[in-house]
């Protein structure tokens, strides 16, 4: 058992390292979310078909992060201007037209279909693309939903953590509470 555990660290903390190339954005759109604010999706297909989207999330409020739990994260350096520099991040894949993603996708499906690195690699290159684009951007809000099984959230958390921390070294990381999923998340402070 201890061989395995190790054997598995070794692939997470491998994850940034990929030099898979990521998929090809073929459609870049701007689309209301179910949660307020527009969001910025990236959209691709993968080898085995799926249809993934990248959404950016900007203009993240209290109703998301109470500013009690964002004075209490250690990485928040000022609440005045923190909701002006959040952005959240997710990926998942959806079945449908491009514009009606927020209706057809399911964030908790595991595809396990051996595209993670591509995925992955994918993810780098948009968030790269995005904060070039955007460089007051300070803090990523970031995090798994839950799966099927318990458990999924965390293996996800710490997969996307062990990412964002191979990307970018020097960035900063805290767990916060979202008041509107109830539950904890990584906030990455980029800067």
């Amino acid at each position: 058992m201890k061989y395995l555990g190790t054997f598995e660290n070794y692939l997470i903390l491998e994850i940034g390292d990929a030099k898979l190339p990521p998929y090809n954005i073929d459609n870049e759109l701007t689309l209301p979310t179910p949660l307020g604010p527009d969001g910025h999706n990236y959209f691709f297909n993968t080898d085995s078909g799926y249809r993934y989207s990248i959404n950016i999330m900007e203009g993240m409020t209290e109703m998301h992060i109470s500013p009690n739990d964002a004075e209490e994260c250690s990485i928040v350096d000022d609440l005045d201007d923190f909701y002006e520099n959040v952005i959240g991040i997710s990926f998942f894949p959806f079945t449908g037209d491009d514009e009606d993603v927020y209706h057809t996708y399911d964030d908790k499906v595991i595809t396990n279909r051996g595209e993670l690195f591509r995925i992955m690699a994918t993810l780098k290159y948009v968030v790269e693309k995005y904060l070039s684009e955007n460089p007051n951007v300070q803090y990523i809000f970031i995090g798994g939903q839950r799966g099927e099984k318990q458990g999924d959230k965390e293996q996800r958390d710490r997969l996307y953590i062990t990412y964002f921390k191979k990307l970018k070294p020097e960035w900063e990381t805290d767990r916060i509470y979202c008041d509107f999923m109830g539950e904890t998340y990584y906030l990455v402070k980029v800067k």
